[in-house]
């Protein structure tokens, strides 16, 4: 919702980066200075114009397998979150509900010529999808745990 208000205004979007957190998780390391380090580190590398020559020279492999690695490292630390977490059968199908069907409706929804050609939009990215899916799921599916009484 905020980057579609700032889109709406004409200023950057807000995002976050998942790999963040992942490497947040992976690494145990969550302090505010460590962020405000790498930045100041990546302002003044932006400064020399010969290091980001010298980065264009890395190849493409080499740069889409670290990534790879990145990705799947982060989702392993989100499987260890969901592990950690799941206490029951109904949450598992929630989860794997929501990861199988987002990617399922994104893989199919171009066929769906009937739908209107926004929600298509909407529904081609799986993350978006998925997690709907997963809202879905958590409302309809019986045995819904109660709060536990604070007292």
């Amino acid at each position: 919702m905020n980057s579609g208000l700032a889109s709406v205004f004409g200023t950057f979007p807000n995002t976050t980066f998942s790999q963040n957190n992942g490497l947040i998780r992976l690494s145990g390391e969550s302090r505010p200075t460590i962020g405000l380090y790498a930045a100041l580190l990546l302002c003044l590398l932006g400064l020399m114009p010969v290091l980001a020559d010298a980065i264009q020279l890395i190849p493409t492999p080499v740069i889409s397998t670290v990534t790879f690695i990145l990705f799947g490292l982060v989702a392993w630390a989100g499987l260890q979150v969901f592990r950690g977490n799941a206490r029951s059968w109904r949450d598992g199908l929630i989860f794997s509900g929501g990861l199988v069907g987002g990617y399922w409706v994104a893989e199919f929804v171009e066929a769906w010529t009937f739908l209107p050609a926004l929600l298509i939009q909407v529904l081609a990215f799986p993350v978006s999808t998925g997690a709907f899916i997963g809202l879905l799921l958590e409302a309809l599916l019986p045995g819904r745990g109660r709060a536990s009484d604070p007292r």
